[in-house]
């Protein structure tokens, strides 16, 4: 599905199983996790991941599912 996303977070985690932040973009349907790397969660460690307004950006069907493929814990 495309749409428009708006990012809400830097600082998500799936859960105990891991600690690697990422980001969360909700769309008009559904919400996309999009895992970042270490040195991205130590960053984000410390105050807000963003700013007011809110990022955004147009997204494609083909764009969550190579997200969706990028790491084990992304989700869509």
């Amino acid at each position: 599905m495309d749409g428009r996303a708006r990012l809400l977070t830097r600082g998500c985690t799936t859960g105990w199983g891991d600690w690697i932040h990422g980001e969360l973009w909700l769309l008009p349907s559904f919400l996309v996790r999009r895992r970042l790397g270490f040195t991205a969660t130590v960053a984000n460690s410390k105050g807000p991941t963003v700013t007011m307004p809110l990022p955004e950006a147009d997204v494609t069907a083909a764009a969550t599912a190579q997200i969706r493929a990028e790491h084990r814990t992304n989700a869509t």
